[in-house]
């Protein structure tokens, strides 16, 4: 999938990929929905959708799930919530709060619904959400978001153990993809993992913003996938290269790059 869209007055480029890679099935599944100037767009696992809408604040919603393999029905979980929630980005408020609120009573809608017909399923969930100009990254679980301005990178804090450990100094950054509670999560959908949304605001100056599954970073050491992330690669071509450094995982990976104009550039 790869669109462009212009948000608050500024030119944007959004690409997404996903692939089961070396397992049986795919549980991971990305969503977007995003309005503009009165037009609707989005996309459910390259499914496009785009009715009009009357409402001209511009909102971008966009998300990646990575269902739980060790449960029942990840693919399930996965699409429930990615897909739930660009259902609701298509007519939520067009104001940061209004939406930031409105999404934890979605979520929790829908994480109810899933632990009632779905039960002992679950995902995580990794999204970026976009209103009057601001940018805020909303996660559960170890999916990620990616935050890039020049050269450096910021991250999302994973609900995991080993991030624990990480963050403590108990083990290096690169050796939270081989330790022995690298698939143990402390929370999720499908677990009331909405109580435990974490909210970061991505601020506006950034070059770009990448969402992932961990079957994207979790295959190589932290240096080598920061120069995927800088390197300007789409999801597609980043999702091809995680791929060939062995990862075993389905991987999923949507890209949002700020178009800037040439001439800004020194």
């Amino acid at each position: 999938m790869e669109m462009e869209l212009k948000l608050f007055g500024e030119n944007y480029r959004v690409t997404a990929a996903t692939m089961t890679g070396r397992r049986s099935e795919n549980q991971d599944c990305y969503s977007l929905t995003a309005a503009s100037s009165g037009t609707l767009r989005g996309s459910i696992m390259g499914e496009e959708f785009g009715p009009e809408i009357t409402d001209d604040g511009d909102i971008l919603f966009a998300a990646v799930c990575d269902g739980l393999g060790g449960w029942r029905n990840g693919d399930i979980a996965s699409s429930f919530i990615a897909g739930g929630l660009a259902g609701w980005a298509s007519s939520a408020p067009r104001s940061m709060d209004g939406m930031m609120s409105s999404l934890r009573e979605e979520s929790r809608r829908l994480d109810r619904r899933l632990m009632a017909e779905h039960p002992h399923s679950g995902t995580t969930l990794s999204a970026v959400i976009a209103a009057e100009g601001r940018w805020m990254s909303v996660h559960v679980g170890d999916s990620r978001c990616y935050r890039v301005t020049g050269d450096e990178v910021w991250r999302t804090e994973d609900q995991s153990p080993v991030e624990r450990m990480f963050r403590d100094g108990e083990i290096t950054e690169d050796q939270m993809n081989t330790h022995s509670m690298s698939n143990i999560l402390d929370h999720c959908f499908g677990d009331d993992g909405w109580e435990w949304l974490v909210t970061d605001d991505l601020g506006n100056d950034w070059d770009r913003l990448v969402l992932c599954s961990d079957g994207a970073f979790g295959y190589m050491s932290v240096s080598d996938f920061r120069s995927l992330l800088t390197s300007g690669l789409t999801a597609e071509e980043m999702m091809d290269e995680c791929y060939e450094r062995g990862s075993t995982d389905n991987i999923t990976v949507l890209t949002l790059d700020r178009m800037r104009d040439t001439r800004d550039r020194p």
